[in-house]
């Protein structure tokens, strides 16, 4: 878990990243999320599971 400091550079460079994206959902205001789990819960490990087409082996391809 990161705070402070650290917590802003990764949130900063996460949020460019998206600006910067002709694909990003920063570009698109009627987006709502649908990836949510079972309970109800939408997290960021959702959205980088949906960004690796939903397969948890290439989150770590070296296993």
């Amino acid at each position: 878990m990161l705070t402070g400091a650290g917590g802003r550079i990764v949130a900063e460079v996460l949020h460019r990243a998206m600006e910067g994206s002709r694909y990003s959902i920063v570009r698109r205001p009627a987006w709502q999320p649908d990836l949510r789990s079972p309970s109800g819960r939408f997290t960021m490990a959702h959205l980088v599971l949906h960004a690796f087409e939903p397969d948890p082996r290439l989150l770590n391809p070296v296993g």
